[in-house]
């Protein structure tokens, strides 16, 4: 089970450079949708960061996590105290099965320890249509968690970089 996630940002050829000299990792190397020079890299082996990046997340809640492929959807939000009932009220709904929304394949969420208010919710989507349908529908109830003082999330949208063998 996963409990730690650790992400940096960076050119595609340093982060490949990372992945082959740290072969004992499973890392998962995504490409931006909106911006094919941007990449991010997963680190998902639950193991201390190797990153310099500091973007270090303790999981504490996933949803249906088996495969690492898809359309993703990266949600950075600031929540409060209470606003972290209300999200996670919303949250758990989303255990059932019956309850998600179409299209959605997983869901993970991680806490920034050394910031207390600041999360990244990562939701995996079979493809951008199921997600841009979800977005844009208006009883989307996690639209209403901003993020930095802003009223809207901080959302980037990432697909799989296929490995080159």
């Amino acid at each position: 089970m996963l409990k730690n996630l650790n992400l940096t940002f960076g050119p595609e050829k340093q982060l490949q450079e990372i992945i082959e000299n740290n072969k004992d990792r499973q890392m998962v190397l995504l490409e931006s949708v909106t911006d094919s020079e941007k990449f991010a890299l997963l680190d998902i082996s639950n193991e201390e960061s190797i990153f310099h990046s500091q973007l270090d997340y303790r999981i504490y809640h996933t949803i249906n996590l088996k495969e690492w492929n898809g359309f993703f959807e990266f949600r950075y939000v600031t929540l409060d105290t209470e606003q972290q009932k209300i999200f996670n009220a919303h949250l758990g709904k989303w255990d059932d099965p019956f309850n998600r929304p179409v299209g959605l394949k997983s869901t993970l969420v991680g806490h920034d320890e050394r910031k207390d208010y600041e999360f990244l919710m990562i939701n995996i989507w079979e493809d951008q249509e199921d997600y841009v349908e979800w977005e844009n529908e208006s009883d989307n109830e996690f639209r209403e968690f901003g993020h930095g003082g802003n009223a809207k999330a901080l959302v980037a949208q990432y697909k799989l970089v296929k490995n080159k063998e």
